[in-house]
């Protein structure tokens, strides 16, 4: 279990690596850097030289950074995917009994396959915003899985029960819950807010950033609000877990921190990004927290429900 433990974390930390890669693609305009897929300017290794370009590609698209930034994300894409096709063999060789790792482990393969040829198709339509958020939804959906399965690895180990001796709070399951629910509203409109700020961007070039944010509309202050209502999820987790718990695990208590913290950079760096119209680096942070964040309160779910069936003896 400990071989399969240090995998499960691996492949889970280099799927959270990756979808900063994407951001980083994203952010800095690199998605075209390579023009074709697979290959980069119809080569394995892209060019760095304009004399290396093929004949039937234009001169005016190479750009040797954007073209590097895209081609490194696609070789931690194929390593994240040799990564979970090694989780999920092993799973299904040494452990297709235990179904909360064989279920996430085939899920997760099954979407890294999908991910990939989603690759090619947001390379095909030219970057276009709708295709590019269903992509990274993808790779969420796919780090949920890994999350679930990493902290399952550390469950059926019989030596690791530290939530035995834990009361927690009635009301925190349901805190969680909408808290996981909200956090992941907040995500998508964040996506759709960056979708509709790239759009404009390229629509109306002669605009600055800040008037840009002015014309996508009612999306931004919702997303504000629903920031501001993530942070009182938050005040409120912090209050069940302090005030009306008992014995709170190492676990727990680590990740509600954690929370905490991501809640309160996501809060700066969104009303940093109203007042200084959208630095490329605070957006990559800021989706790369927000999805941090999701997965910490899928943690502390797994661990509720986790201390749940040792208190009922399943």
């Amino acid at each position: 279990m400990r071989r399969l433990r240090l995998l499960a974390i691996t492949t889970t930390a280099l799927t959270y690596f990756l979808i900063f890669v994407g951001g980083l693609v994203r952010v800095s305009g690199a998605g075209l850097g390579c023009p074709d897929w697979p290959r980069c300017f119809g080569r394995w290794i892209p060019p760095t030289r304009l004399d290396q370009l093929p004949p039937e590609f234009d001169p005016s698209t190479f750009n040797i950074t954007l073209a590097w930034i895209e081609y490194v994300n696609r070789l931690v894409g194929v390593v994240v995917g040799l990564f979970i096709l090694a989780l999920a063999i092993v799973v299904v060789i040494y452990y297709r009994r235990h179904k909360r790792l064989l279920t996430p482990a085939i899920l997760a393969l099954i979407l890294v396959a999908i991910q990939g040829w989603q690759g090619s198709i947001v390379v095909a339509m030219g970057l276009d915003p709708a295709v590019v958020n269903i992509h990274l939804y993808t790779a969420l959906i796919i780090a949920g899985f890994l999350v679930y399965l990493t902290q399952q690895t550390f469950y059926l180990d019989p030596e690791r029960n530290d939530e035995r001796h834990t009361r927690y709070s009635p009301g925190l399951a349901n805190t969680l819950v909408v808290l996981f629910l909200v956090v992941m509203v907040q995500v998508i409109l964040g996506s759709q807010v960056r979708a509709g700020f790239e759009f404009l961007m390229q629509t109306l070039r002669f605009v600055g950033n800040l008037s840009v944010m002015e014309l996508i509309g009612p999306g931004v202050s919702i997303h504000m609000w629903v920031g501001v209502l993530v942070l009182l999820l938050g005040g409120i987790l912090i209050y069940q877990l302090r005030y009306t718990s008992e014995s709170v695990s190492t676990l727990m208590a680590v990740s509600a921190t954690l929370v905490v913290i991501l809640m309160v950079g996501q809060v700066i760096l969104g009303f940093s990004l109203m007042r200084v119209g959208l630095p490329p680096i605070m957006q990559l942070y800021h989706l790369w927290m927000g999805s941090i964040l999701m997965g910490t309160v899928l943690v502390m779910i797994t661990a509720l429900q986790h201390n749940k069936e040792l208190k009922s003896g399943s």
